[in-house]
Parts: C-alpha cells; sequence; structure tokens
C-alpha cells in the first residue's frame, strides 16, 4: 500500500455509511424548478458508502438566467428518506445543513423533493458502485455520527465507483473535476471541470481513506491522478 493513503481511521469512518440504496453513480435525468425544467445541465454524482461528489456543468446554449456550473462535495446523512448533503467543498457555498431534500427510489431510478427549496429532480442509477473508493484531505472531527470539516484550510475529496471519478478541492476557491478511468491506459483521464481549476495545482500530504473496496493499484493510480 502507498505511503500516501492513511487507513487508520477506516473502522471509525465505517459507522458513517449510507444506506445501499443510496450507492451508486447517478446521473440526472432532469430538474424541475419553480417555472422551469432543465434538461440539459449534465449532472452526475457520485456516492459511495461514506463520502460523496456531485458535479454540474450547465449548456452553453441555456438561455436561463439561472443556468450556471455548479459542484459541491462532502458527506450525507441520511435519516429515513431524508438525505443531507454537507458541502464543505461548494462553488456556490450555502449556509451548513442547507441542502435536504427526501428521496423515493423505483429500482435504478431516483426522485428527490427538495424540503428547504421549491425543486423536483430525477436521477438514474448508471453504476451500482459495487467498487468503491473514497478519500479526503484537511482536517475533520468525527462526534456522534458526524462529522465536521475545518471551515479554513484546504480540503480535498477524491470519490471513485466503477470507472468514474470526481476529484474536489477547496482551498479558497474550490474547484471539481470528472473523469474515467481508462481501462487500456490504466490512467484515470478527467474530461470536464467546473470552478477555479487553479485550485488542483495545490495539495500535498497524506489521503485518509474512508472507503476502500478497489485493488491497491487502483487506489494508487487514483491518487496518482489527484496529484499527490
Amino acid at each position: 500500500m502507498t505511503a500516501d493513503l492513511d487507513l487508520s481511521r477506516l473502522d471509525e469512518l465505517a459507522a458513517l455509511q449510507v444506506p445501499d440504496w443510496a450507492c451508486g453513480v447517478w446521473r440526472r435525468a432532469f430538474g424541475r424548478y419553480p417555472g422551469r425544467k432543465d434538461t440539459s445541465t449534465e449532472v452526475i454524482w457520485i456516492q459511495t458508502p461514506t463520502l460523496y461528489a456531485d458535479i454540474r456543468v450547465a449548456a452553453p446554449d441555456d438561455p436561463s438566467p439561472d443556468a450556471r456550473d455548479e459542484g459541491f462535495a462532502g458527506w450525507l446523512d441520511v435519516a429515513g428518506q431524508v438525505c443531507t448533503w454537507h458541502r464543505p467543498v461548494d462553488l456556490h457555498p450555502r449556509p451548513e445543513g442547507g441542502d435536504k431534500g427526501a428521496m423515493f427510489l423505483d429500482g435504478d431510478a431516483m426522485i428527490e423533493v427538495g424540503l428547504l427549496a421549491n425543486y423536483m429532480e430525477e436521477y438514474h442509477r448508471i453504476d451500482p458502485a459495487v467498487s468503491c473508493f473514497a478519500a479526503s484531505r484537511g482536517a475533520f472531527t468525527t462526534d456522534g455520527g458526524k462529522v465536521r470539516f475545518a471551515a479554513e484550510g484546504p480540503v480535498e475529496i477524491l470519490v471513485a465507483a466503477g470507472i468514474h471519478v470526481i476529484h474536489a478541492r477547496r482551498d479558497g476557491a474550490s474547484g471539481l473535476r470528472y473523469g474515467r478511468f481508462d481501462e487500456p491506459d490504466h490512467e484515470v483521464r478527467f474530461q470536464t471541470a467546473v470552478g477555479e481549476t487553479d485550485v488542483f495545482s495545490g495539495g500535498g500530504g497524506s489521503w485518509t481513506v474512508w472507503s476502500h473496496d478497489v485493488d491497491d493499484a487502483m487506489a494508487a493510480r487514483l491518487i496518482t491522478a489527484a496529484g499527490t
């Protein structure tokens, strides 16, 4: 195992795992908001058993005044059918606990209904996330089943499920990038990015591993792609 991965907290962090029904790689079919329906924004949400990341790329020809790139990453708190997305990395920050939705699952389709805002989104699971990897860099604490990332200083989150990968980083500004694992070349190739891409030139130090269901070679390739 590479020295850049710290697995010492795996048992502690396993207590924070979300239900199996939430895990997977989800692509949004549409979002419905007051007065409009968005079918053009490309949305990918990777939910591992612990950490998640969500990247949203607006279509360049979308005439809506609300069209914009978005992205956020962190940990998901699930209580029954209610999900709260905690977003230590966020292109458009909102108050802590301000992203909450009721989830309704039907096979590999999921409907999310906003509880603190008026919206509805439909997602489809495109990968069941049988093999997952999740890691973070930056200070955080756990207490009573809750996680708190440091409000100041860099925070970095890396999640992968199947061939899908999202790398998110906050250091003043925030950025997220999405890519896929290229089997022939055995490399992660990032395809799209939102936010401040210069933020990815920083980083350094050991990654704390939250979920590890991939082989050591794959884990090493993932952190190499994210930057060590």
